[in-house]
């Protein structure tokens, strides 16, 4: 507050005299100053809130997006009695894939997704917690334990042609993120464990595409590798 005017000290002051006079309009502009700053931050509050909530819905999207992938090679799984054995590969490694896809989505996200399904070995596969709906017993809670995602390679063993090993080198770059230059070396190597490590939906995937391209190649474990390795040895 800014004082205009007072009594001279040891005045005498009657009652209903002024005795300070304060700029008015300095108090109205601190008061529009303080509005303002409320007016800002309530403006940033709701502008969080609305990113808060497109992200959850992009993330919802995301799990809606993976479920229904499951679902769909789930449905293509059932064609397999007519599906040539090069089909049924592939439809095999699209339903890995897109189990270990929603897998990892739902602990990146840390959302909770409930999941119906009437097959245990796939609830077993995708949850942490299942709960088993007995006609007799009830309900009964099983509680699974470390279900982590872990870390896979990919064994390439052959291409069947150039043009094989040139578009195989193109996806190996493409989908591990490595060195164009690095993928058709070890594509011009064959057979060999490509170095680097994937998720395992993400070794799935490239195993999938390599075979679409005519190149043989599987999924290894790390601890696996390391098994063979060591009896090797």
């Amino acid at each position: 507050m800014v004082l205009l005017a007072a009594p001279p000290p040891g005045s005498l002051v009657k009652k209903g005299d002024v005795v300070a006079e304060f700029d008015r309009q300095y108090m109205l502009t601190r008061l529009d100053d303080y509005k303002a700053g409320v007016a800002q931050t309530e403006a940033a509050f709701k502008k969080l809130e609305a990113e808060l909530e497109l992200g959850k819905k992009a993330h919802t999207q995301t799990i809606e997006v993976a479920k229904a992938n499951h679902e769909k090679a789930k449905l293509d799984m059932r064609t397999l009695p007519v599906r040539s054995a090069m089909d049924a590969e592939r439809f095999r490694l699209a339903l890995e894939e897109a189990e270990a896809q929603l897998k990892q989505i739902q602990q990146e996200f840390g959302m909770a997704v409930i999941f119906i399904t009437h097959d245990l070995d796939e609830a077993v596969l995708l949850a942490d917690r299942v709960v088993v709906l007995a006609t007799i017993r009830g309900l009964r809670r099983i509680e699974q334990g470390n279900l982590a995602l872990k870390q896979w390679q990919i064994q390439v063993d052959q291409a069947f042609s150039q043009d094989a090993e040139f578009e195989g080198a193109s996806e190996l770059a493409r989908l591990s993120g490595c060195d164009i230059g690095e993928a058709r070396q070890f594509m011009a190597q064959l057979p060999g464990i490509f170095p680097h490590r994937l998720y395992r939906h993400q070794a799935l995937g490239l195993v999938r595409v390599l075979i679409k391209a005519r190149v043989q190649a599987k999924i290894l474990p790390l601890e696996d590798r390391y098994s063979a390795s060591s009896a090797q040895h």
